[in-house]
């Protein structure tokens, strides 16, 4: 998942790729208390992170690379995630 975040990544196929069917692996995502829709947001801003406290990449770049639909998605889905927007975390990030 984390290796091509742009693909369209669906439950199935990680499923599939662990050698798990499509219902335990999502009994065994709620047992852990996530889901694999939240699993792969995690992932998705967690990568935005770290494009974001390097400088040269643009937003609308890293929201691309990071697999989502449009910079206002990427936006929207890290203010969420991460409590604030991507131009204030980069801000952030490079002023340590």
């Amino acid at each position: 998942m984390a290796h091509d975040l742009a693909a369209a990544h669906r439950v199935a196929d990680a499923a599939a790729a662990l050698g798990l069917s499509l219902r335990t692996l999502q009994r065994q995502l709620a047992a852990a208390g996530t889901s694999y829709r939240s699993l792969l947001g995690e992932v998705r801003v967690r990568r935005a992170a770290m494009y974001l406290a390097r400088p040269g990449t643009t937003l609308a770049e890293i929201g691309f690379l990071c697999g989502f639909a449009d910079q206002a998605h990427f936006t929207r889905e890290f203010t969420r995630r991460a409590g604030l927007p991507p131009a204030r975390y980069r801000g952030a990030a490079t002023a340590r």
